[in-house]
Parts: C-alpha cells; structure tokens; sequence
C-alpha cells in the first residue's frame, strides 16, 4: 500500500485535532488543578537546599513544611501560570501525537525517522515560542518565598526586566530538549508498549487494560527521560536575575557535576512520575476514545 495514500485516508477518518487538543487540554487541566502540589513538591525538591532554599527530606517533610508556613494556598501558588503552560504545550502536543501515530500505523516496511521527529519538534517549538519565559517567571513564582518575602508575578517581572543579563531566550535551547524528550519517549513508550502487549499477550486493542498499561509505561519512561533536564533547568532558571552563580546552563551542569552526586540529577522524581503517570492516562485514555466514538459516528 503506498504510504502517501494510506496517510491521507487516516487523516480524512480522524477527528480534528483541534476538537481533540480542545477536550484533553480542559480534562488536563482538571487533573492538574487535582495533582498541582505534586508539581509544586518537585520543584522545591530539585531546588533542596541550595540557593537559599531549605532543606526537604521527602514528599511528606515538603508539603507539611509548606502548610505550616503558607497554609493550603501555599501548595496552589502558581497553579494559574501552570494552566496557561499546560494549554499551551497540549494542543501541539494533540497535534504531534496524532502525527505520529499514522507514521507507526502506515503499512510499510520501514518508515524514516524524520518523519516520526519533525511533528515533534514543531509541537514543542509551538509551545516554547509562548512558553519560555512563561516557565521563567512560574519556577520563580512557585518556589519564591522560601526564607524571604514572596514575591508577586509583577515584582518578579520587574526584577527580570531590571536584569541586564536577561532575555526571553533564557533557557530555551535547555527547554527544548527537555519537552522534546518528554513528548518523544512518551508518545513512544506508549505506542511500543501497546504494540508489544497486543503481540505477546493477546490482548484486545481497544481493552481498558491495554490503555491503563501503556500509559503507566508512557508516564513511567518519559519521566526517567525528563528528570535530569528538569532538574537543571529548575535551577538554572531560578537563579535569573538573582545572585548570578551559574551565567549559563553548561556552568550549572558543571556545578552539579562537580560540586554533587548524580542521584542530585533525580531530584523530585517519585512527585514527577506520580504527576506524569495520571495525566498521561488522561491524555491518551481520551484520545482513542474521543477517536472511537468520532469513528463510531462516522460509520453510523
């Protein structure tokens, strides 16, 4: 079957995936709101006392520490910036899955691998040309206040905007590998993991099951994946416009390298993969169903 014609038909039978980004960005953004503390432990976890920060031993020492000092509120701070990031990043993310996903369905023998990268890379460029200095401002937001006054969106704006050495580029080439390498060894994870259990277990490929399992391999890999770039970028961009100790990402490696153990690389990760593993169940769980139903309806 040649590819071309094979790709267009998938297209034409597939629902919008604007409709879709639509529907798994406002179930994303629930789940979220339900599993922000998590994001908002990760971060003061990877930035465990250093810059000032304090020192937390685990998940429980974190959000029992921020309750005592913020209350309940404490653990939502920043929740609004992390919305705006998610619906930016999840409707080229829709975009991305859906393109990839005809590249490992198209009947052929060998498919390049240009073509399963570039939807990719264009989904997470699309989302760092709005999203890069919007993770700026949301690491800072989230983890001020440890040790000092907290600041507001605005005042940390003003502090940005006062720096000479700040741009909206900041990070950005870190950025993009990191939402790079989420994206692909997410949507890989789970397309194999699907492909893998239909093969060797007999599974049913539309079984509630067979979702549940790829999405807790997706959410598990990509986290593995993720952490280290997430870790420095935390602490590269939450030192902008501070106390400059590390002017660039190699000297913040560096640091690390030099100055902690490798295990430092995984800072945050137990509230990373109990964050990931949830809303990749949703995102993918509402993807083959809103493309069933769609499919359903079509043939009806």
């Amino acid at each position: 079957m040649d590819f071309k014609k094979n790709k267009r038909s998938t297209i034409v039978s597939s629902p919008s995936w604007v409709f879709h980004a639509s529907v798994t960005t406002f179930s994303s953004a629930i789940a979220k709101t339900l599993l922000f503390p998590l994001e908002s432990v990760r971060l003061r976890l990877q930035l465990n006392n250093r810059q000032g920060y304090l020192v937390h031993n685990s998940i429980r020492d974190s959000i029992k520490h921020t309750l005592k000092n913020a209350g309940l509120t404490g653990l939502y701070r920043g929740l609004g910036l992390s919305l705006l990031r998610e619906f930016a990043y999840l409707v080229p993310k829709a975009y991305a899955y859906e393109e990839v996903k005809n590249y490992f369905a198209a009947d052929v023998e060998k498919v390049g691998y240009y073509r399963k990268t570039l939807p990719i890379l264009a989904a997470t460029g699309a989302g760092l040309a709005v999203c890069n200095v919007l993770d700026i401002i949301r690491i800072k937001y989230i983890t001020d206040g440890a040790g000092k006054p907290q600041r507001s969106v605005r005042e940390i704006l003003t502090r940005l905007k006062s720096f000479d050495g700040f741009s909206i580029t900041n990070g950005l080439l870190l950025n993009f590998f990191r939402h790079s390498a989420f994206i692909s060894a997410e949507i890989a994870a789970y397309e194999q993991t699907k492909l893998l259990i239909i093969k060797k277990l007999k599974w049913h490929k539309d079984s509630t099951q067979l979702h549940v399992a790829s999405c807790v391999s997706a959410g598990f890999l990509a986290s593995i994946v993720t952490t280290p770039f997430d870790v420095v970028r935390t602490r590269y961009m939450s030192q902008i416009a501070e106390d400059l100790a590390h002017p660039n990402v190699f000297r913040t490696v560096l640091d690390m390298v030099r100055n902690e153990s490798l295990k430092n690389f995984y800072k945050g990760f137990a509230p990373f993969v109990l964050k990931t593993i949830p809303s990749s169940l949703i995102f993918f769980t509402l993807s083959e169903n809103i493309k069933g139903a769609y499919l359903k309806q079509l043939w009806t």
